[in-house]
């Protein structure tokens, strides 16, 4: 709902004032009284033919009076004053509540009529006159721009709709003031009770302006003023609840993006937390990594130690083998000629002593025939003994030397089996290289394997990670696996499912008695984090289990 606020100039009033009384003086004052458009209008239409009293013939006496003297005013001055929330008189009868005309005289209880027009004639007429018709019209353009600017303000009752004042109030405001002696005040004020009328008026001095206001339109200005102090109060208190309303929205906002910001450094914190404690496990089984394939570079030390000494012995063997063949040939090949030529030796000598043998025996012959004399027999006897023994010393001389030359044929027989030996040696030892080659290759390639492998156990936990949410749609699971024929439960592991969904005790085997019984699957349940992941991040565990991530009991289960 929208009003319009028309603000009544200083002058208007006076002019309503000096309607409300009734008026002594004479025609030419009456036409000094400013009056806007809406005034003739409001007292075209107020005005009707009233009808003739007692008062009539006295006013129409007055008129033809001459005028009187202006008696000064005993009351300070009253200035008018324009502002931009109303009208108001810039003094006021400190007595009472209510406005009196600058034109009104007090009202003389004793004394007549008669009295009052002698001293009206008495008066002076000399400093009566007429306000310059220039100033009343710059004086009523001016006013009559301000009330058509006071008319255009909007006031809105509306909750969303902002009051602003328009700049034009400020100059306006700012200008001079409309009528000399006007003095600008800072607020609004009105008279609280509409003006008393009095028996006489005073004649209107230069530097005041008359202002008559009747009482219906007092009433009208009153019940307006009351209507804009009350939407004045409603809107400032409307307005006041919605700064109060905007501070507690900001607030609430603020509130609201202060928690918002902790829940994000407490979700940054937690992800921190998650990220060295993963980094810790991964730093750890690189630790042991590492600790693993020192124990295998170790390993392939010792073993190239052993191979290298190894080497080196086949290397001593195939030197030492070179040089008992260099020394069994020339051993041999002297040996085999020495004996060679001792045979020969030998059998020269024996045919020889053979001959000489054959000789002296014809010549024993021959002397014993010949000489046929036995004395000479002895001495024979004692030559052939002689040459007997000679034989037989030689002979001894060659079986020892047929000995010698058996046991070096066994030495070297020795030697050749020590050298086929060796060569069977250096030649395992060349199929251990070969081994080793070998070996080393496959280590090499099971390694880079084993690299492939983690990287893709990695990558696989990383996808596993994000598509989870970090484990969130891990956490608290549990996966119905079947468990390897080696593996090894606690007492305190949950049982199968078979056994649960009957109702059985289950024991602690990688496959229970009852599903061995019953040739069924024998699957228990495992953390889930565990089985895809290969670690349980949570400690504690929303479900309890053991190191391999088989669930368990709190307690052991108690036997009916």
């Amino acid at each position: 709902m929208k009003r319009s606020v028309t603000t009544i100039p200083s002058s208007k009033m006076l002019a309503y004032a000096d309607d409300d009384l009734i008026s002594l003086a004479d025609s030419v004052l009456e036409s000094s009284v400013v009056v806007s458009p809406t005034s003739v209008s409001m007292t075209a239409n107020r005005r009707k033919p009233a009808q003739r009293d007692s008062f009539s013939d006295l006013t129409g006496l007055m008129k033809a009076k001459k005028p009187y003297t202006p008696i000064p005013p005993s009351s300070p001055r009253m200035l008018l004053s324009f502002a931009t929330n109303g009208v108001r008189f810039a003094s006021r009868v400190a007595s009472g509540g209510s406005m009196v005309s600058p034109l009104a005289r007090p009202y003389h209880t004793d004394g007549s009529v008669a009295a009052y027009l002698q001293d009206q004639a008495r008066s002076p007429t000399s400093d009566v006159t007429e306000p310059t018709s220039e100033y009343r019209q710059d004086d009523l353009r001016r006013l009559e721009s301000i009330i058509q600017e006071l008319k255009d303000l909007p006031i809105d009752d509306d909750d969303n709709t902002t009051m602003h004042q328009p700049a034009h109030t400020t100059s306006t405001t700012t200008a001079e003031p409309l009528l000399p002696g006007f003095e600008p005040l800072s607020v609004r004020a009105g008279p609280i009770s509409p003006p008393t009328p009095t028996e006489s008026t005073r004649p209107m001095v230069l530097e005041e302006s008359v202002v008559r206001v009747t009482m219906h339109v007092w009433d009208a200005m009153h019940r307006d003023l009351e209507a804009l102090k009350n939407e004045k109060r409603v809107l400032e208190t409307k307005i006041a609840r919605l700064e109060k309303q905007k501070a507690n929205h900001h607030v609430e906002e603020h509130n609201d993006e202060e928690l918002t910001q902790i829940g994000k450094l407490q979700f940054q914190n937690e992800q921190n937390k998650t990220q060295k404690a993963t980094m810790a496990r991964a730093l750890s089984e690189k630790d042991i990594q590492i600790k693993e394939l020192q124990l295998e570079i170790n390993n392939f030390k010792d073993s190239m130690e052993i191979t290298a000494n190894a080497v080196k012995d086949h290397a001593d063997a195939i030197a030492q083998r070179d040089y008992l063949q260099a020394i069994s040939r020339d051993d041999g090949d002297g040996a085999s000629c020495l004996l060679a030529n001792l045979t020969d030796v030998k059998n020269c000598e024996i045919e020889s002593l053979s001959k000489k043998m054959d000789d002296l025996q014809e010549k024993l012959e021959v002397s014993k025939i010949e000489r046929g004399a036995v004395a000479n027999s002895n001495e024979l006897k004692a030559t052939a003994q002689n040459h007997l023994d000679l034989l037989n010393q030689r002979e001894k001389l060659l079986r020892s030397s047929q000995e010698r030359y058996a046991a070096e044929h066994t030495k070297v027989g020795k030697l050749e089996d020590d050298l086929e030996d060796l060569q069977q040696k250096l030649n395992q030892v060349g199929d251990l290289q070969a081994m080793l080659c070998e070996k080393s290759s496959e280590c090499d390639r099971y390694r880079n394997q084993l690299k492939n492998q983690e990287k893709r156990v990695e990558d696989h936990k990383q996808r596993a990670l994000r598509a989870s949410n970090n484990g969130a749609a891990l956490r608290g699971a549990a996966h119905l696996v079947k468990p390897h024929a080696s593996t090894k439960f606690s007492v305190l592991a949950l049982g199968c499912s078979e056994c649960y969904a009957k109702n059985l005790y289950c024991d602690n085997k990688a496959r229970c008695r009852s599903c061995t019984e019953n040739n069924e699957k024998c699957a228990r349940w495992r953390c889930s984090l565990y089985h895809i992941l290969g670690q349980c991040p949570d400690t504690p565990c929303r479900f309890p289990h053991d190191e391999q991530g088989w669930l368990c009991h709190v307690e052991p289960r108690p036997q009916w």
